[in-house]
C-alpha cells in the first residue's frame, strides 16, 4: 500500500504494524511493507502504543492491580 502525502494510516496498515511488531519486524521493514516512511512508522508506534503493566493518567503512571 502507498501512502500519499499527508494521509492516515488505515486499519489495514495498523495491523499490518501489529503484526510486523509480534514478529520483531525493524521499523523499515515495517515501512517497506506498508509503503510509508519509517518516521511514520516511528511515530505511529510511539503514539498508539500501549505500556504493559501500567496505566497513564497525565504526568503519573499507576499500576495495575
Amino acid at each position: 500500500m502507498s501512502k500519499s502525502k499527508y494521509s492516515h494510516f488505515k486499519l489495514d496498515d495498523r495491523l499490518a504494524i501489529a503484526e510486523l511488531l509480534a514478529g520483531n519486524a525493524s521499523f523499515r521493514k515495517i515501512a517497506e511493507k506498508i509503503g510509508c516512511a519509517i518516521s511514520s512508522v516511528s511515530n505511529e508506534i510511539r503514539n498508539r502504543r500501549i505500556l504493559k503493566g501500567s496505566l497513564y493518567f497525565g504526568d503519573s503512571a499507576r499500576k495495575l492491580c
